[in-house]
């Protein structure tokens, strides 16, 4: 499935942002909200990138109460989080004026800690 995005900002200066076949800013007090996502990547100047990543049904962290069919991967400063939906999934992200992340959603989210390497056994 698909998911929109609604992206707001309090920060001093305005985030870059793109998604597939385009590419723009979002500028504090603006509201905009994007439909049908696949990918989406957000820069907050000198704090770090905010990206989503559509995984369609795969799981990441298979617990039992993230039950919904589809899912979005999230990161941002080296932190991962997984959200799970059903239907429409819709994602809320505020950027504070300190550059932090404040998500909610119409699903469920779960913080997690996703090693940057895979060693592969010979």
């Amino acid at each position: 499935m698909s998911y929109t995005l609604n992206v707001q900002s309090q920060f001093y200066t305005p985030l870059n942002y793109f998604r597939e076949n385009e590419s723009s800013s979002i500028h504090r007090g603006m509201k905009p909200s994007f439909k049908k996502l696949g990918w989406f990547r957000l820069i907050v100047p000198g704090i770090g990138e905010l990206t989503l990543l559509d995984i369609a049904d795969k799981k990441i962290t298979n617990l039992p109460f993230m039950k919904a069919t589809w899912g979005i991967f999230i990161c941002y400063q080296g932190q991962e989080c997984e959200f799970r939906y059903e239907g429409e999934g819709e994602i809320n992200v505020n950027v504070t004026d300190l550059g932090q992340i404040e998500l909610d959603g119409n699903g469920k989210f779960l913080l997690m800690d996703l090693p940057s390497f895979i060693l592969k056994k010979k």
